[in-house]
Order: C-alpha cells, then structure tokens, then sequence
C-alpha cells in the first residue's frame, strides 16, 4: 500500500511500490494546481518586501547656541528643515547623556515639570523650552540629529 505525504496526499512510493502513470501524472497535476495558485501571491510580496521593515534614515549636526537660559524658551526657539516630515526623529546631544524625542504632530508635552513645545510648519520643525539643556541648545555641544521614513 502506497503512502501519502500529509499535507498534500503526495505519493510518497517506497521501494517495493510499483510507480502508475495515472498516480504520477496526479501528483504532478496537484503541483501544477498548488504552484500556479502562489504565483500571484509571491510576485506581489516580492513588490513589498522591500517595505517590510525598512526606513529611510536622514541625520544632520547643527552647534548649540546659548549658555544661559535666556538663549531659550519662546522668545528663542530653536528651528531645524528637515527633507520632509520624519515620522519620527530625534535629537542626542554630543555626549549622547541627552535625547529629545520629536513627534511628527504639533506638540507640548512636560517631562520632569519642563514643558517642551514642537511646532511644524511643512518640513520645519521649531521647539522651545524653558531650559536651555531640555532644548538641546547649549553652545558647547554638536547635537546629532537623526530622523526617519517609511520606504516608500
């Protein structure tokens, strides 16, 4: 007696099986059926994976500005143009202690009872804050700042 693979009742023929026309030319029917079904479905995963997972990365470094308080807040923001809206970025000082995450909306949000506001206006970001180190603009510090998209 012929055994079968579980999955996809394949002949599975031992030595002592006797191989049929009619069960080979089946088994090779079945996969025939199986592989023609996939074809549309690899060819159109193959258009996406390139997507799955990926972003794109942009980064630039720009000088802070200030060594007191009042090179800050409101009357002093600080103003970055990006290449185009990041769905998300953020900003690391040179000594990589501090890090300022920036949401791709128009925000306040308090951390530690410091408000930090972000503003955009098409591909450019503005924030302040009332410190001068929550606003990642001290002068003697190269700040890095990494943003990133979807792979479109």
């Amino acid at each position: 007696m012929m055994n079968y693979t579980e999955n996809y009742h394949l002949p599975s023929w031992a030595k002592t099986d006797r191989i049929q026309m009619e069960t080979f030319n089946d088994m090779t029917a079945k996969l025939e059926t199986a592989l023609s079904g996939h074809e549309g479905r690899v060819a159109a995963l193959e258009q996406q994976t390139p997507k799955f997972g990926n972003c794109q990365i942009w980064t630039t470094t720009y000088k802070g500005e200030g060594t007191t308080d009042k090179f800050c807040g409101k009357d002093h923001p600080c103003t970055l143009t990006f290449p185009r809206r990041p769905l998300w970025a953020i900003i690391i000082e040179s000594r990589g202690q501090s890090q300022l995450h920036i949401p791709p909306e128009n925000t306040l949000y308090t951390l530690n009872d410091i408000d930090t506001c972000f503003t955009w206006n098409g591909n450019t970001l503005t924030w302040y804050s009332e410190n001068i180190f929550k606003q990642m603009n001290w002068a003697y510090y190269t700040y890095r700042v990494f943003a990133f998209w979807p792979m479109d």
